[in-house]
């Protein structure tokens, strides 16, 4: 039997399931994978953590993570800190998705242009454009940055 999933497909009884283009993925089962996204339990919300120190995770692990980690760090009263955590994971999220959109004349294409042929909110481009040649999002505009990145990681 093959299980889709958006980053891949595996067949049951695969030692390790196995990504796009074959590459190996550091979680050990495709119920691993989709306890993390549901992320329901206090040990699926540190599998990210785990699945590190196995290899190379994909951007939507590690930014979900990322955005995780800036809410902690919100709840624990660093405002700005928070700001900053959620910019920098909302610009590597849609660096990350723009760069493997490498099928339309790289060099020519804008982030936008690539990050949208990708399906990327066109909101959390504005965001990244923000925070990389503007200045840092307020708390609100990060926030929302923050809502439609995990938006687009779980459709």
């Amino acid at each position: 039997e093959v299980r889709r999933h958006r980053l891949g497909e595996t067949q049951l009884g695969d030692a390790m399931p196995r990504a796009p283009r074959g590459r190996r993925v550091p979680w050990t089962s495709w119920d691993e994978w989709e306890e993390w996204c549901r992320g329901e339990t206090q040990e699926s919300k540190h599998l990210g953590t785990c699945w590190r120190t196995r290899g190379r995770v994909p951007m939507a692990v590690e930014a979900r993570e990322a955005l995780a980690s800036a809410d902690r760090v919100e709840a624990e009263g660093h405002v700005f800190a928070a700001r900053l955590a959620r910019s920098a994971a909302v610009v590597r999220l849609v660096n990350a998705v723009a760069d493997a959109q490498r099928g339309m004349a790289y060099q020519q294409a804008s982030v936008a242009a690539r990050a949208g042929q990708a399906g990327l909110p066109r909101a959390l481009v504005d965001a990244r454009h923000e925070a990389t040649h503007a200045s840092l999002p307020s708390r609100l505009a990060s926030a929302d940055a923050s809502r439609s990145a995990r938006a687009w990681i779980d459709a």
